[in-house]
């Protein structure tokens, strides 16, 4: 029941997105990624709560299934030369960075534990909500 109400929640974060980005690109990006950081932050201590955790992992999912979307949206409006080499980049850079995020998560995990996994994965992510912030 979890993971469904982790893919409603990602479904129902992408038609927010989408209305959300009519305001701004980098305001829907941050607005999307400081509530992920949220729950990112909160399931490790609250892993014991059951319910906490249905809740968190359901605000992860609405929260990220926004994040395609915008950076989509967000590609598109930067290279109007070349769209489609841009989506290329986008695609490109998000399976290297899948694939560098499971093999830091996995060394972070075997190393340290599960708590400090999800610490790193917080500080990643609102790293991240800051680099809107910071660009032109």
């Amino acid at each position: 029941m979890t993971l469904l109400g982790y893919g409603l929640g990602g479904l129902v974060g992408n038609f927010v997105a989408g209305a959300a980005l009519g305001r701004g690109v980098r305001r829907s990006f941050v607005a999307a990624t400081v509530p992920l950081a949220f729950a990112v932050a909160l399931l490790a201590p609250l892993a014991g709560v059951a319910p906490l955790v249905s809740a968190l992992v359901v605000l992860w999912g609405l929260a990220f299934g926004a994040v395609p979307l915008i950076l989509q949206t967000w590609m598109a409006r930067a290279a109007t030369d070349g769209p489609e080499g841009g989506m290329a980049i986008l695609v490109s850079a998000s399976q290297i960075s899948i694939a560098a995020g499971s093999l830091a998560g996995g060394v972070l995990v075997d190393g340290v534990g599960t708590g400090a996994t999800f610490a790193a994965a917080t500080v990643l992510i609102l790293c991240s909500a800051v680099v809107p912030l910071r660009t032109r």
